[in-house]
């Protein structure tokens, strides 16, 4: 066999000192078909905790996560999370681990002969007669892992296993876990010379991957190319815990796909008969408990059928659409989004409507400015719930996780004298505090929320809330001691 790197001759990999000469005897948990990289994958994850522990991104005895970091990785990757998620450490750590590959000395690999799988490079080689060729990344995947493979010539049939490797239960102990996650087989003969075998693995994220061949022709050759690439990942989960009934959800619109079982954050996320992955798109139900899926690439579109009924999270952040509906008036408006967190605008579809980009839309941070006329702006927004204000309310409608959104304004402050209040909606009704329709307002200790129903008094200040479902209506004991405003427009 032979083999060489688009960038350079791609030497093989030298192997680490014995497992007993570093002190550690690594427990491999392999399947057959992980088993010839498996050794390699211990080894490999015993030099990458050295070489963390060098960088800085995780103390002896392991890291807390940082903020929202690493919430797709396994439990026992989360001491990791910092070397992954936060980019200068990542890089860091990757340079390090390719640069200590052929200073790794021993024999206890001598006879697997593993070449490095770095990122962005292509690897070329042929598998002879009944030969092997491992390839296995030297540092774990900060993403998800797409894979292409290419057969160039001659006509040997082939194997191939493509495989992942985590620190098992405990990296402290220097355990792996292993998974086959691909397995075909590269036909004999011609006809195939030139087709290309392409997947993505967005579960890859934080793993070693090892990519097996194994030649089955006598006298029979198969040359190759292979290609390892990372992709962003973002971690989803769907949490019906946070409501009193059930919804069904689809996603769809980022990249490929993954349900897992597993924690994700601190929530046990599970798989149910009923959910359905396909490609970019999956699809369920969540009812008292949670489903999570790694996504590969852009940030998905996720749509709740019924949205009081669940909560949705990306990398730990709760999920908002907001869209601007300037069809549902008869004039055009400004508009302006504040107070939520990381806003990015989107075209297409989103929350069951078909939203457009103009030139005149901002963002800066996690504030977005535009104007509407007879189209459709549309905002996912990741974060705390936004505040969305309207300069002429009667000319377009607020659409927020898909429901209609109002903003109601108790204003004691513009009138002298006290007041109590009664708010009916038909749907849920939130009081915020800050600054909600340009009036900044508070929470006091008298005010109360049930359901569709909101009461409490104002004298001088101002009470705030945010409506989901029919515009609300609203009645003052005392009416001339204050103003009320909803979505901006007095009352």
């Amino acid at each position: 066999m032979s083999g060489t790197a688009s960038k350079g001759v791609a030497k093989p990999l030298v192997a680490l000192a014995t497992a007993t000469a570093l002190g550690f005897s690594p427990a491999v948990h392999a399947n057959n078909a992980c088993s010839t990289a498996a050794q390699v994958g211990a080894d490999l994850w015993k030099e990458y905790d050295d070489v963390v522990k060098n960088v800085g991104c995780v103390g002896v005895t392991g890291a807390a996560v940082v903020g929202t970091a690493g919430v797709g990785l396994l439990q026992s990757q989360k001491i990791y999370s910092k070397c992954m998620t936060v980019a200068d450490d990542a890089d860091q750590a990757t340079r390090n681990m390719i640069s200590n590959w052929n200073d790794m000395v021993g024999n206890n690999w001598a006879h697997i002969g593993p070449r490095s799988l770095p990122l962005g490079e292509t690897q070329k080689g042929t598998v002879t007669s009944r030969g092997t060729r491992l390839y296995i990344t030297p540092a774990p995947v900060t993403g998800a892992l797409h894979l292409n493979l290419e057969k160039v010539k001659f006509k040997g049939k082939t194997t191939v296993s493509v495989c992942t490797f985590g620190p098992g239960s405990d990296p402290t102990d220097h355990n792996v876990d292993s998974n086959e996650i691909w397995s075909f087989t590269i036909d004999p003969g011609p006809q195939n010379i030139d087709k290309t075998w392409s997947k993505t693995f967005p579960a890859a994220y934080g793993h070693l991957v090892a990519v097996t061949f194994k030649g089955k022709s006598v006298a029979k050759s198969m040359r190759y190319e292979l290609r390892a690439e990372s992709e962003p990942v973002s971690a989803v989960v769907i949490d019906g815990s946070a409501g009193s009934g059930s919804t069904n959800y689809t996603i769809e619109g980022g990249g490929a796909i993954e349900q897992v079982a597993r924690k994700i954050g601190d929530i046990d996320v599970t798989i149910q008969g009923s959910d359905k992955v396909s490609g970019n798109r999956a699809e369920g139900a969540v009812g008292a408990g949670a489903d999570g899926f790694l996504v590969a690439g852009e940030l998905p579109r996720i749509t709740l059928e019924n949205p009081a009924n669940a909560r949705i999270l990306v990398n730990g952040q709760p999920y908002n659409t907001v869209v601007i509906d300037g069809s549902a008036g008869s004039g055009s408006t400004s508009y302006t989004i504040t107070g939520g967190g990381d806003i990015r605008q989107v075209k297409g579809s989103l929350a069951g409507q078909n939203v457009t980009v103009q030139a005149n839309d901002n963002i800066s941070g996690d504030r977005a400015k535009g104007a509407v006329g007879g189209g459709l702006d549309g905002f996912i927004v990741l974060g705390e719930l936004p505040t969305v204000t309207l300069e002429n309310p009667d000319n377009a409608k607020v659409l927020v996780n898909g429901e209609p959104y109002h903003t109601v304004v108790i204003a004691g402050a513009e009138a002298s004298g006290t007041t109590g209040y009664t708010i009916h909606s038909g749907g849920r009704i939130q009081q915020v505090s800050g600054s909600l329709a340009g009036y900044q307002v508070s929470i006091q200790s008298g005010d109360k929320v049930s359901g569709t129903t909101a009461t409490g008094q104002v004298a001088g200040g101002n009470d705030g809330f945010v409506v989901y479902g029919d515009k609300p209506e609203v009645k003052l004991d005392n009416a001339g001691n204050a103003v009320v405003y909803i979505n901006g427009k007095k009352m």
